[in-house]
């Protein structure tokens, strides 16, 4: 069902040559995701707004195309790979789980254990759509920063629990711009500025800090997607002031007590 999905590494076959079923999939040139280019260089950021929007799209389509919703459980970095264009290819269903129709959650006792995990997951066994959401804004995390991002967010649930408690938002929030890769923080246009300003906030909604929950990934990649037309909309980002951009649809200020990341019309 997902191999027809454009942003899903398309399922080949079964090879049962092995001790175990090994699963082949189509080749992506490009292989896992990386944050550098061919030439070594650091991705740009309009890479990485664009393969996060389409991973969004993927798990998306997994929430709303089936009669039952199909949670993941299993995106992370090292499960996305780009093919010769660089598209963003979702890979890994091992640990997908349906939840009945008419139903939100489903309990299950299976561990699972990573970074992207929702911490909440491991003590209650309740599996939502919030685990994928939660397990893609660390993947946002990871695009903004590389490992050391998620260093930083393991040694923070390790030291303060999840979720964060609201008295440590804004110590928090100064320490991750700290680790955020500077090569897409300071932009060459002040509109990438709001783009990666509003991506790191929309990411921080995701793994619902301080303690608030993102709505659905629906949401979520409809947002990356105004993001990205966003760029492709400006012709000269590069000198035009922050000012003179369409009108915003939403502030995210709500959540982080502060900021400038903005969403905007088409």
């Amino acid at each position: 069902m997902m191999s027809g999905h454009k942003n899903v590494l398309k399922l080949v076959g079964c090879c049962v040559e092995f001790y175990k079923p090994v699963v082949v999939c189509e080749y992506a040139e490009k292989g896992p995701l990386k944050l550098e280019d061919k030439d070594g260089g650091p991705l740009p950021w309009t890479a990485r707004l664009t393969i996060a929007k389409e991973i969004a799209n993927a798990v998306a389509y997994l929430h709303s195309a089936f009669p039952r919703v199909i949670v993941n459980r299993d995106i992370s970095p090292q499960n996305i790979f780009l093919d010769e264009y660089g598209t963003a290819k979702l890979s890994s269903f091992c640990l997908s789980i349906s939840i009945p129709e008419g139903q939100s959650s489903v309990i299950d006792d299976k561990v699972v254990y990573g970074i992207s995990t929702d911490p909440e997951y491991n003590g209650t066994g309740i599996v939502s759509e919030k685990f994928d959401v939660y397990s893609f804004g660390v993947t946002m995390l990871f695009l903004l920063g590389g490992e050391l991002c998620l260093v930083w967010l393991s040694a923070s649930i390790g030291q303060i629990g999840f979720p964060f408690p609201p008295a440590y938002a804004e110590d928090l929030i100064d320490q991750f711009r700290d680790v955020i890769d500077s090569s897409i923080w300071n932009g060459e246009s002040e509109l990438s500025g709001v783009q990666v300003e509003t991506f790191f906030e929309l990411a921080m909604r995701c793994i619902r800090f301080p303690g608030q929950d993102m709505r659905t990934i629906i949401d979520v990649a409809k947002e990356l997607k105004g993001l990205e037309d966003l760029s492709k909309t400006s012709t000269d980002s590069k000198h035009q002031p922050v000012t003179e951009l369409p009108k915003p649809l939403i502030k995210y200020n709500d959540v982080l007590g502060k900021g400038k990341g903005i969403l905007y019309e088409n």
